[in-house]
């Protein structure tokens, strides 16, 4: 039985996201929820594909952040005290700062703010504020370390051109997984 309602829903799927988001022609890559008056999103910022921004509340971006392939962004959420949960619907702004790295397939949650200069590693679920130049990994996100002030403290050079960032082709990791 469970086949047959599959068989259908990958028919339906493409359909309702149709109808719920739209793709954004002001910035490649993205989805977003129809309330684009909600993006607040400044000079430099990169999206690599397939980011979703679900801006019921205002998400705002700070300049120069690069948002990796898979990127959910979401401001909205429910009260799982409530029964049914959609009775009460909870709206809260995302800020993401200045020079931030969001990882590929990183989720954001309502209410989240990321400081200037932290990077978010693949995969992490980020549901509480991130301070400025942490590196945040893991499902809840979790500070792993910080980076060095002193390398982005310093004035920073000026690239007119993204194509003309240095690139460095290397080879594979020489460490194996850590045992739990």
């Amino acid at each position: 039985m469970l086949k047959k309602y599959c068989k259908y829903l990958r028919y339906l799927l493409p359909y309702y996201f149709q109808k719920r988001f739209e793709i954004n022609s002001l910035i490649p890559g993205t989805l977003s929820k129809k309330t684009q008056k909600n993006l607040s999103i400044e000079d430099e910022v990169t999206f690599g594909g397939n980011v979703l921004l679900f801006s019921t509340a205002n998400i705002t971006i700070g300049c120069n952040t690069m948002i990796a392939y898979g990127v959910v962004i979401h401001t909205s959420t429910h009260d799982y005290n409530c029964h049914p949960m959609w009775t009460k619907h909870i709206m809260r702004p995302v800020k993401i700062g200045k020079y931030v790295w969001i990882g590929t397939g990183a989720i954001i949650l309502p209410g989240v703010i990321i400081k200037d200069h932290a990077v978010i590693a693949a995969g992490s679920v980020v549901n509480a504020n991130v301070p400025e130049g942490a590196i945040v990994a893991g499902n809840p996100a979790r500070i792993v370390k910080y980076r060095d002030p002193s390398i982005y403290k310093n004035k920073l050079p000026i690239i007119e051109n993204r194509s003309e960032a240095e690139i460095i082709n290397d080879t594979y990791l020489s460490n194996n997984c850590k045992l739990r």
